[in-house]
C-alpha cells in the first residue's frame, strides 16, 4: 500500500508514466530482496537509478556552460 501511495504521488509530482515504469525494475529488485510484493523502499531504491523530465531539465540548466556550443 505504502509504494501505491509513492508511486502516486511520483506520478502527480512528475508524470504517471514516469511513474508506471518505475514498477517493472522495482519488482526486479523486489525479486532480487526475495520480497513477494514491491515494496516502498523498493521504488524509492530504483527511483534513483531513472531520471525523470523535471530532473533532466535541472541537470541540463545547471550543466549548460559545460556543453559545446
Amino acid at each position: 500500500k505504502e509504494a501505491l501511495e509513492y508511486l502516486t504521488e511520483l506520478g502527480e509530482k512528475n508524470s504517471l508514466r514516469y511513474s508506471i515504469q518505475l514498477l517493472a525494475p522495482a519488482n526486479e529488485f523486489a525479486k532480487e530482496n526475495k520480497s513477494e510484493k514491491i515494496k516502498k523502499e523498493h521504488v524509492m531504491y530504483v527511483e534513483k537509478l531513472f531520471v525523470d523530465i523535471n530532473k533532466s531539465v535541472k541537470y541540463l540548466k545547471e550543466l549548460e556552460t559545460k556543453f559545446i556550443e
